[in-house]
């Protein structure tokens, strides 16, 4: 009788052991998503900004690029020129057939590097279009229709119906040749690129150490541009 409680604590001690060892067991299991014993698996994700660029001018191409459509536009900027070989041309035949009283765009453009040392871009153009009744005639209807553009949803629901968005992407070439001969735009525009950066994993060396030191890679061929006013957007220059 007297022995009994010492292969209790044996019993007890044996089953501590083993549910300590499972224990341990399972946590090395799952340490590939969250934490193993010596170190520890962080999933993170962040927009990084590879670079700022501030606008010059609107344009299109003053001569035909290999591999480009002759109806692109591009946004010129103090390092680099923004090529939009998708989206851009039916951007402005849009605007273009609508009310410019009831247009507003962001004048910070920002768009998204495809991939790390790529010279491609993308994004879209969102803007609103609110007439002073607050509804979209048939004809603006067909015209949105038309261009694919879609309700953005970057917005309160009350709003939605007026906020658009339209797909563009295309490709950054070297700050364009006559820049010189540009008259300064009235109001300041920027332009901005960023990566979705994946920081997920075992990382020695700080993500953002490694980005600091990429540079873009744009086309070396060099362009010319002819302005484009597009008051429709109060982009105007100055006298």
């Amino acid at each position: 009788m007297k022995i009994k409680p010492f292969y209790s604590l044996l019993t007890i001690g044996y089953l501590c052991t083993s549910l300590f060892l499972t224990g341990c067991i399972a946590n090395k299991e799952i340490g590939h998503h969250s934490r193993s014993l010596f170190q520890k698996y962080e999933a993170k994700y962040e927009w990084v900004t590879l670079l700022e660029d501030d606008v010059i001018a609107f344009g299109k191409l003053s001569k035909v690029l290999p591999n480009e459509p002759t109806d692109s536009i591009v946004v010129a900027g103090n390092k680099y020129s923004y090529l939009i070989n998708k989206g851009g041309a039916d951007f402005i035949e849009l605007i273009s057939q609508l009310n410019p009283q009831y247009i507003h765009i962001n004048r910070e453009l920002d768009f998204y590097s495809s991939g790390l040392n790529s010279n491609k871009f993308s994004g879209t153009f969102k803007f609103s279009y609110v007439p002073p009744n607050g509804i979209l005639s048939p004809e603006e209807r067909l015209l949105f229709k038309k261009y694919g553009v879609a309700p953005c949803n970057c917005s309160k629901a009350e709003q939605q119906d007026h906020l658009f968005s339209l797909e563009i992407s295309g490709t950054i070439y070297p700050k364009i040749e006559n820049a010189t001969d540009l008259k300064p735009l009235s109001h300041p525009y920027k332009v901005r690129i960023m990566y979705y950066d994946n920081q997920s994993g075992y990382i020695k060396m700080s993500r953002r150490e490694k980005l600091s030191a990429i540079l873009l890679l744009p086309l070396t061929i060099a362009i010319d541009i002819i302005q484009l006013p597009l008051k429709a957007l109060d982009i105007t220059y100055q006298p």
